[in-house]
């Protein structure tokens, strides 16, 4: 348990680290002007009773607001809300109230913070453990290290945080994907997340699909090229139907050898007849049976 604490301690070290280095790097005025603003408002908030009330009337409100887009609930929203601004009123503000107030305040949410760190770094550990442990057991400790480095990594589209990163590493690991073809795969993941709008776990197993298409079947097409096709195609489908049918029909891709492209215009035309998820995973079984037509090696237009 001590070990994992301070492993765990460690990443939240070096991310909190990294995090301020890059917001100084990239911003640096930016940086220093949000520090001096929260610095003089509590200098500002606490040198008397009417304005540290206002400002915690606008606390509150913020609060409330958070609550109600959390829970979807007015009445709970609305109760907090009156118990929190009674509680202002009766108690009677001066600067030692006011800076004990604000000292217990920031305390509090710094703990928090941490509290929450600790635990997503131990969930980002665990990920990485069994991914590690998965992929070379003799060599743990290498393997665990490159497989931390490549999660640090920033994405593309800065959309994955480290913990997604993490996740996708170790799905990506029982896929038995080689360690050097981990970052792009999990960019493909990030893709097909930004571009179609899924969960992370709906991502992985689109990614998943497309890549044991290009395994089995030797295809020239890189897993980015047919995502654009895909992409290029506008199939009037949402992702996840789309995804039902390339999971029941991966297979007529793969032993059959069917043109992606040829694929992709089956679904497209039933779809456009107004055909459903079934029925379009039949007509694409039917004509894949009648064709031994191999066009995957082609490269498109």
């Amino acid at each position: 348990m001590a070990k994992e604490f301070g492993k765990s301690l460690r990443l939240l070290t070096l991310s909190l680290t990294n995090v301020v280095s890059k917001l100084f790097q990239k911003h640096p005025f930016i940086f220093l002007c949000t520090i001096s603003i929260v610095g003089l408002a509590l200098m500002y908030f606490t040198k008397s009773e009417q304005k540290m009330t206002f400002g915690l009337c606008i606390l509150i409100s913020f609060v409330s607001i958070l609550i109600y887009a959390k829970t979807k609930n007015y009445a709970e929203t609305l109760l907090s809300f009156m118990l929190g601004v009674l509680t202002i009123f009766t108690i009677k503000w001066n600067t030692y109230t006011s800076t004990v107030f604000v000292g217990f305040y920031l305390a509090l949410n710094t703990i928090i913070f941490f509290i929450k760190s600790i635990q997503l770094g131990i969930k980002m550990e665990d990920a990485l453990t069994s991914a590690a442990s998965y992929i070379d057991l003799k060599n743990f400790t290498p393997t665990y290290k490159r497989l931390e480095e490549i999660c640090l990594m920033d994405t593309q589209y800065n959309s994955f945080g480290k913990i997604e990163r993490a996740e996708t590493i170790k799905y990506l690991a029982y896929m038995k994907v080689p360690i050097g073809g981990l970052k792009k795969a999990i960019e493909n993941i990030e893709l097909i997340k930004v571009v179609y709008q899924v969960d992370l776990k709906t991502s992985c197993d689109f990614y998943k699909s497309l890549y044991f298409i290009q395994l089995r079947t030797k295809t020239v097409f890189s897993i980015t090229n047919v995502l654009n096709i895909i992409s290029d195609k506008r199939l009037p489908l949402m992702p996840e139907e789309f995804l039902q049918i390339l999971q029941k029909t991966k297979k007529e891709l793969i032993y059959n050898k069917y043109p992606i492209k040829d694929y992709l215009n089956i679904i497209d035309e039933s779809a456009s007849e107004g055909e459903d998820i079934e029925g379009i995973i039949e007509t694409i079984k039917s004509k894949v049976a009648d064709s031994d037509k191999f066009n995957l090696n082609e490269t498109p237009k």
